[in-house]
C-alpha cells in the first residue's frame, strides 16, 4: 500500500516519520519527548499527539493516509492515487484548513437560501396581495343588468339582453 510506496515520508514537510518511530522506540519516555522537540518540532507543537506518539510510537501514531481530492469533495474513493502521507502535524493543519473552507461554505449557503426564502415569501406576499385585491373588487362591484359594468359586459363583451336578441 502506501507505506510500501511513500515509506512513511511526509509529502508536504518531507519528515521521514517511519525513521522517527524507529529511532523513538529505544529510548525513555523523557528522551523521546526531547528527541520530538528536537527532530520534528511542528509535532511537539501539538501536545495531544506528541503525548500518543511519545506513549505509543508507532508509524499509525506518526503519520497518516490523507486523500489528495477531499472526501467531501468527492475523493472518497482509497484508490493509492488519491492518497497521500502526511505526518501527524501536517495531516492536523490540512485537517483544519478544511474544516474552516467547509465551514465558509455552509455559511455561504445559508446565506443564500436564507435569500431565497426571503424572495419566495415576497412572492407569495405579492400573490395575497393580488388575490385580496380581486376579492374586495369582486366584493365592490354590483350586478347591474344592461351596464358596462355587468359581468357579461366585462367577461365576454356582450350584454344579457343583445345575447336575447
Amino acid at each position: 500500500g502506501l507505506a510500501q510506496i511513500e515509506h512513511g515520508i511526509c509529502t508536504k514537510c518531507h519528515l521521514d516519520c517511519r525513521k522517527l518511530v524507529k529511532n523513538l522506540k529505544p529510548l525513555s519516555l523523557e528522551k523521546r519527548r526531547e528527541f520530538v522537540i528536537k527532530e520534528a518540532p511542528k509535532l511537539a507543537a501539538h501536545k495531544n499527539l506528541l503525548e500518543k506518539l511519545i506513549n505509543d510510537p508507532t508509524e499509525g501514531n506518526a503519520w497518516h493516509a490523507d486523500h489528495i481530492v477531499p472526501v467531501y469533495r468527492g475523493g472518497g474513493e482509497c484508490r493509492l492515487e488519491n492518497m497521500r502521507t502526511l505526518c501527524i502535524a501536517c495531516h492536523a493543519k490540512v485537517t483544519a484548513a478544511q474544516c474552516a473552507e467547509r465551514r465558509l461554505e455552509r455559511a455561504k449557503a445559508k446565506k443564500q437560501l436564507n435569500r431565497l426564502l426571503a424572495n419566495l415569501k415576497t412572492v407569495q406576499d405579492k400573490q395575497q396581495d393580488r388575490d385580496d385585491c380581486r376579492t374586495i373588487d369582486s366584493e365592490l362591484l354590483v350586478n347591474v343588468p344592461g351596464s358596462a359594468y355587468h359581468t357579461t359586459n366585462i367577461n365576454g363583451g356582450r350584454s344579457d339582453e343583445a345575447s336575447e336578441d
